[in-house]
Parts: structure tokens; sequence; C-alpha cells
């Protein structure tokens, strides 16, 4: 019996040689070597790019015997309960733009002289909210400082994220708008990595404003996070960050950006073990 998770992913290579990976063949016979229940979790960017690569990795984080070696006679039924416990920093499950963690649970009959067999089921794996806090963020540029005021920064995928930006003027200055967005972005770091920024919602909080020094402007504003987000998560080879995106949009010029982190998490599931 083993714990572990399988990350698969496609990604971006120096090589224009497109990688592969199998898959897993297997069948029963009379005799019984061995067997094993797997929990596993895999990890699919599924971004397609030119000169895209796909792989895989396990990563095998608990392991032990479910039943000895021996023969079996034919048509002969096996049952054993097996409580696992899931590491404590284990992702949770999610599916993204190009990020993808599936989590499932794998026996595994280890066959002599013939490839093994094994069977899986899925299931859901959720994570609570981290405790390492997350620090409001500002911007200052040379015309003004933008902070968002929020009530809290952790989420769940559903709610409603109601906040107010902030614009502190030091000089005479105006925008074509200022508009608030809610961006997942998902990173791959194999080789030359992968990337991807997805606006799940966002608002226009003023259009054409004038600015004058000496006097702030408040612009209130709701964003929704869609039921079925993809949650806040890292792993070795993906993550998965949320962010609420105050931009300064200039005509035919650079906009000026305020990225404030934020967490989307889903509430932990009732555990049914002993």
């Amino acid at each position: 019996m083993e714990i572990l998770y399988t990350t698969s992913y496609v990604y971006n290579r120096h090589s224009d040689e497109l990688g592969m990976h199998g898959g897993m063949e297997a069948g029963i016979v009379g005799a019984l070597l061995g067997s094993a229940v797997d929990a596993l979790v895999v990890d699919n960017v599924k971004k397609a790019v030119p000169g895209g690569a796909h792989g895989s990795q396990d990563t095998v984080v608990a392991h032990g015997d479910l039943l000895p070696a021996g023969w079996f006679a034919a048509g002969q039924t096996l049952q054993k309960t097996v409580w696992l416990t899931l590491p404590a920093e284990a992702p949770p499950d999610a599916h993204g733009a190009i990020t993808q963690i599936q989590w499932k649970a794998r026996a595994v009959i280890e066959l002599p002289y013939a490839r093994d067999a094994h069977a899986e089921q899925e299931f859901a794996v959720r994570a609570p909210a981290p405790a390492t806090p997350i620090e409001p963020a500002t911007l200052k540029i040379n015309e003004c400082e933008i902070a968002v005021k929020l009530p809290g920064y952790m989420y769940r995928p559903g709610d409603a994220i109601s906040g107010t930006v902030e614009i502190t003027p030091h000089l005479a200055f105006g925008v074509s708008a200022v508009r608030v967005e809610l961006v997942c972005h998902e990173d791959v770091s194999v080789d030359l990595g992968n990337a991807a920024d997805t606006v799940v919602s966002q608002v226009v909080a003023a259009q054409d404003p004038q600015y004058l020094p000496g006097s702030s402007r408040q612009y209130p504003f709701t964003l929704d996070i869609p039921p079925d987000s993809c949650p806040s998560l890292i792993t070795s080879l993906t993550s998965v960050q949320w962010q609420l995106r105050v931009v300064l949009s200039r005509a035919m010029q650079h906009d000026d950006q305020l990225a404030q982190p934020i967490c989307v998490y889903r509430s932990p599931l009732t555990s049914p073990g002993p």
C-alpha cells in the first residue's frame, strides 16, 4: 500500500521534439504475488502550445503492504478496509486553465511474470486556508498611490469579494479608465515553463477620471468568484495564485497595475476515518 501523487504536465521546451508518456495496461491471472492500495494525485497541465511537451512525475509519500504474497483460488473474494493518511501539505484537487490536480485511490496487484493489475477510484481533497497571513499591497507611481481595501484575504469559490479601490493623487493627471480584475495565475516551472493568466471577472470602477492633488478617490466594487474556480495551490511543478488587479488604463501608453494577492480555498471535508 502506498500514497503517491502523479504530476502530469505540458510545458515549453528547448527542443521541438514532443515528450510522450504511455498508459498502463494490466490483466489479472490466477496467481497473486502481492497487492497494494495507492492514493495518488494527478497534476496535469493541459495547455496545448506549439512545441509543447508532455511529462509526468510520481511522488510516493507513504507505503505499506496490504496483503502478503500467496496463491488464491479463482472466484475467491478478498476484502479489507484500509485507512490512508494524506500529508498535511497535500494539494487540493483542482481544474484550472492549464493545470489540473486529480486525486485517486489505486489498488495494485503485483503478479509474477505478468504486468501488474490495478483499479482506481477518484476522490476529493480539500485544503484549508493557509496560516501565513497575506499583506495589503500598495503601488506608488509618479502621479499617485493606489491601494485596495478589503475586509479579508481568504475566500471560497462562490464568494463575492467586496472592497474599495483608493487612489491618492500627487499630481494632476487623468486615465482612460480604472478597472478592477479578478485574476487566476497558473504557472508551470518545468524546462522553459508555461504560464496563463485568466481574468475571471472584472468591473470598470471609473471611466475617464481626472485627478487633482490633495483629495483621494474611493471606488467600491464587488467581484464574484465562480463556484467551480481552481483553488490556490503550490506543488513542486505547478502553482495557482489569485490576485485582485487594479489597472489604470491609459490610451496609447503603458497601463499601471496593482496586484493584491488573495487566497481561494475550499473548506475541508469531514474526515470519514476513525
